[in-house]
Protein backbone atom coordinates (compact mmCIF):
# COMPACT_ATOMS: atom_id res chain seq x y z
CA UNK A 1 0.00 0.00 0.00
CA UNK A 2 1.10 3.55 -0.63
CA UNK A 3 2.18 6.15 1.64
CA UNK A 4 -0.59 8.42 0.43
CA UNK A 5 -3.28 4.70 0.88
CA UNK A 6 -1.59 4.61 4.56
CA UNK A 7 -2.41 8.38 5.03
CA UNK A 8 -6.30 7.90 3.36
CA UNK A 9 -6.78 4.89 5.59
CA UNK A 10 -5.58 6.04 8.74
CA UNK A 11 -7.75 9.34 8.47
CA UNK A 12 -10.71 7.47 7.47
CA UNK A 13 -10.54 5.30 10.77
CA UNK A 14 -10.16 8.08 13.09
CA UNK A 15 -13.16 9.56 11.64
CA UNK A 16 -15.73 6.68 12.10
CA UNK A 17 -13.79 6.19 15.51
CA UNK A 18 -14.80 9.73 16.65
CA UNK A 19 -18.01 9.32 15.22
CA UNK A 20 -18.19 5.78 17.02
CA UNK A 21 -17.47 7.91 19.81
CA UNK A 22 -19.55 10.56 19.41
CA UNK A 23 -22.29 8.38 19.51
CA UNK A 24 -21.52 6.92 22.93
CA UNK A 25 -21.37 10.34 24.53
CA UNK A 26 -24.69 11.67 22.50
CA UNK A 27 -26.79 8.38 23.43
CA UNK A 28 -25.46 8.85 27.08
CA UNK A 29 -26.29 12.32 27.17
CA UNK A 30 -30.22 11.55 26.26
CA UNK A 31 -29.97 8.91 29.12
CA UNK A 32 -28.72 10.11 32.03
CA UNK A 33 -31.50 12.05 34.73
CA UNK A 34 -28.48 14.61 36.22
CA UNK A 35 -28.18 17.60 33.59
CA UNK A 36 -25.11 18.49 34.45
CA UNK A 37 -24.11 14.96 33.65
CA UNK A 38 -25.96 15.68 30.66
CA UNK A 39 -24.42 19.11 29.76
CA UNK A 40 -20.52 17.30 30.15
CA UNK A 41 -21.79 14.50 27.74
CA UNK A 42 -22.86 16.27 25.03
CA UNK A 43 -19.77 18.61 24.91
CA UNK A 44 -17.44 15.67 24.51
CA UNK A 45 -20.16 14.13 21.91
CA UNK A 46 -19.93 17.57 19.88
CA UNK A 47 -15.96 17.36 20.36
CA UNK A 48 -16.02 14.07 18.89
CA UNK A 49 -17.87 14.84 16.04
CA UNK A 50 -15.97 18.05 15.61
CA UNK A 51 -12.62 16.21 15.20
CA UNK A 52 -14.38 13.58 12.79
CA UNK A 53 -15.29 16.20 10.64
CA UNK A 54 -11.29 17.36 11.04
CA UNK A 55 -10.51 14.38 9.61
CA UNK A 56 -12.34 14.34 7.05
CA UNK A 57 -11.14 17.75 6.09
CA UNK A 58 -7.76 16.66 6.28
CA UNK A 59 -9.15 13.60 3.96
CA UNK A 60 -10.55 15.73 1.17
CA UNK A 61 -7.80 18.50 1.49
CA UNK A 62 -4.81 16.26 1.40
CA UNK A 63 -6.30 14.58 -1.43
CA UNK A 64 -5.23 11.27 -0.28
CA UNK A 65 -5.89 7.08 -1.69
CA UNK A 66 -8.97 6.54 -0.87
CA UNK A 67 -8.56 2.58 0.74
CA UNK A 68 -11.75 0.58 1.90
CA UNK A 69 -10.35 -2.96 1.84
CA UNK A 70 -8.88 -2.60 5.48
CA UNK A 71 -11.51 -2.80 8.41
CA UNK A 72 -10.73 0.19 10.77
CA UNK A 73 -11.56 -2.06 13.47
CA UNK A 74 -8.36 -4.08 13.02
CA UNK A 75 -6.54 -0.85 12.37
CA UNK A 76 -7.23 0.77 15.84
CA UNK A 77 -7.47 -2.01 17.82
CA UNK A 78 -8.64 -2.36 21.05
CA UNK A 79 -9.83 0.88 21.14
CA UNK A 80 -12.31 0.25 18.59
CA UNK A 81 -13.62 -3.03 20.64
CA UNK A 82 -14.58 -1.20 23.51
CA UNK A 83 -16.03 1.73 22.00
CA UNK A 84 -18.66 -1.19 19.86
CA UNK A 85 -18.90 -2.72 23.38
CA UNK A 86 -20.39 0.74 24.94
CA UNK A 87 -22.46 0.64 21.97
CA UNK A 88 -23.88 -2.88 22.51
CA UNK A 89 -24.39 -1.85 26.54
CA UNK A 90 -26.15 0.89 25.57
CA UNK A 91 -28.09 -1.07 23.06
CA UNK A 92 -29.04 -3.45 25.20
CA UNK A 93 -31.08 -1.41 28.05
CA UNK A 94 -30.13 -0.55 31.58
CA UNK A 95 -26.62 0.57 31.57
CA UNK A 96 -23.79 1.26 34.84
CA UNK A 97 -22.58 4.69 33.90
CA UNK A 98 -19.48 4.31 35.89
CA UNK A 99 -18.66 1.48 34.15
CA UNK A 100 -19.16 3.31 30.64
CA UNK A 101 -17.22 6.34 31.54
CA UNK A 102 -14.11 4.06 32.96
CA UNK A 103 -14.12 2.70 29.43
CA UNK A 104 -13.80 5.86 27.75
CA UNK A 105 -11.49 6.82 30.15
CA UNK A 106 -9.60 4.43 28.25
CA UNK A 107 -10.50 5.06 24.91
CA UNK A 108 -9.85 9.27 25.68
CA UNK A 109 -6.41 8.26 27.05
CA UNK A 110 -5.27 5.94 24.19
CA UNK A 111 -6.33 7.76 21.32
CA UNK A 112 -5.36 11.23 21.87
CA UNK A 113 -1.12 10.07 22.53
CA UNK A 114 -1.65 6.72 20.27
CA UNK A 115 -3.07 7.37 17.36
CA UNK A 116 -2.34 11.58 16.62
CA UNK A 117 0.36 12.29 18.20
CA UNK A 118 2.74 9.09 17.68
CA UNK A 119 1.08 7.69 14.38
CA UNK A 120 -0.63 10.65 12.49
CA UNK A 121 1.98 13.02 13.02
CA UNK A 122 5.01 10.72 11.13
CA UNK A 123 2.66 9.85 8.34
CA UNK A 124 1.57 13.37 7.64
CA UNK A 125 5.23 14.86 7.77
CA UNK A 126 6.32 11.74 5.44
CA UNK A 127 3.48 12.32 2.70
CA UNK A 128 3.29 16.66 2.26
CA UNK A 129 6.38 17.64 4.53
CA UNK A 130 7.60 21.56 4.93
CA UNK A 131 5.76 23.95 6.37
CA UNK A 132 2.17 22.34 5.35
CA UNK A 133 3.48 19.30 7.60
CA UNK A 134 3.57 21.33 10.45
CA UNK A 135 0.56 23.62 9.94
CA UNK A 136 -1.33 20.28 9.85
CA UNK A 137 0.40 18.92 12.60
CA UNK A 138 0.02 22.08 14.38
CA UNK A 139 -4.14 21.44 14.18
CA UNK A 140 -3.50 18.00 15.39
CA UNK A 141 -1.67 18.95 18.49
CA UNK A 142 -4.67 20.69 20.02
CA UNK A 143 -6.58 17.36 19.13
CA UNK A 144 -4.42 15.93 21.42
CA UNK A 145 -4.88 18.57 24.04
CA UNK A 146 -8.18 18.06 23.48
CA UNK A 147 -8.22 14.43 24.15
CA UNK A 148 -6.40 14.90 26.74
CA UNK A 149 -9.32 17.38 28.22
CA UNK A 150 -11.91 14.74 27.28
CA UNK A 151 -10.14 11.88 29.77
CA UNK A 152 -10.01 14.58 32.13
CA UNK A 153 -13.64 15.18 32.03
CA UNK A 154 -14.80 11.64 31.63
CA UNK A 155 -12.45 11.16 35.36
CA UNK A 156 -14.25 14.11 36.70
CA UNK A 157 -17.60 12.37 35.46
CA UNK A 158 -16.62 8.82 37.56
CA UNK A 159 -15.58 11.44 40.64
CA UNK A 160 -18.93 13.24 40.85
CA UNK A 161 -20.81 10.41 40.49
CA UNK A 162 -19.03 8.48 42.81
CA UNK A 163 -19.47 11.49 45.19
CA UNK A 164 -23.25 11.50 44.82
Amino acid sequence: MSLSGVLGLSLRCCKEFEELTGRVYEELSVRVGDPYTALVLKWLSLESYGHAKLMESLYNTLRVDVVFERSCRDLIGRAWEVVEGLLNKLSGGDVDLTDLLGGLEFVEGFIGEETYSKYLYSLIKDSVGGLTSTLITEVLSEVVEEERYHERLVKGLIKYLSSR
